[in-house]
């Protein structure tokens, strides 16, 4: 039984910079967290719609119960409709994808701080 996976809360527990992306999201102020959450939104649903391959792509179970405890709107960015948006939206990406979007929004946010990660 590999007792990783229990120790993970949140599906996104296992990424790193996502963790520190909504630390620094949390204290942005709500008007530019918003303009950028947008751009997000927008720019992994393009990558989503000019796929050339329309794989499906498994949420799993971690990612299935983030979606359903987004509902809950108990952590600070299920209150916000954009970051809830976002995160969905980027639970729904293929992991390549995923992953070159969040390195992106990674380098936007903490181009100072890349040595240290």
């Amino acid at each position: 039984m590999n007792t990783q996976h229990y120790k993970r809360k949140r599906w996104y527990d296992k990424y790193p910079k996502i963790i520190k992306i909504l630390e620094l999201l949390q204290q942005y102020p709500e008007s530019d967290r918003e303009i950028l959450l947008k751009n997000v939104i927008e720019t992994a649903n393009i990558i989503k719609k000019n796929r050339v391959e329309y794989e499906l792509v498994s949420l799993g179970v971690e990612k299935v119960a983030g979606l359903y405890h987004s509902q809950n709107k108990n952590r600070w960015y299920d209150r916000s409709p954009s970051l809830t948006m976002a995160m969905n939206v980027l639970t729904a990406m293929n992991e390549e994808d995923f992953l070159n979007v969040v390195d992106t929004l990674f380098l936007i946010l903490f181009h100072d701080e890349i040595k240290n990660i």
